[in-house]
């Protein structure tokens, strides 16, 4: 993992959320958009956000300076954070310290799972 918006070819960058297990008090709206742009531009057509349903629960809180919600449900059911695709996934982490709760990316580019024969792996495809 590459830490605050460091990029080397073939590792997965992170973002601090600002808070010890939890969003920052404020300016939590700031993070989800320096993660949005530390992605390269070529993947963000494709890119979606990904998080723990625990996580969901706390994005769906978060309100900008108007007091609307960041998180936003279309007319057939599926959701957007910061005009992106959000949905919740049971495989990942809940927010915790030291967790990486959420993750953006154009996901189905990075990873091709392959089921054979009932044994289900993840490969990474660079």
């Amino acid at each position: 993992m590459i830490a605050e918006l460091s990029c080397a070819w073939g590792r997965i960058g992170f973002i601090l959320s600002g808070a010890a297990a939890a969003f920052a008090a404020s300016n939590a709206i700031d993070r989800l958009i320096e993660l949005v742009y530390a992605l390269k531009s070529q993947f963000r057509p494709n890119a979606l956000f990904g998080m723990s349903h625990q996580t969901v629960s706390a994005v769906r809180k978060l309100k900008n300076a108007a007091c609307i919600y960041l998180w936003r449900k279309g007319v057939a059911g599926a959701a957007s954070l910061l005009g992106y695709p959000a949905a919740g996934s049971e495989d990942m982490s809940d927010i915790a310290l030291n967790s990486f709760s959420m993750a953006f990316g154009d996901l189905p580019r990075g990873y091709l799972i392959v089921d054979r024969q009932g044994a289900r792996a993840a490969a990474c495809r660079t």
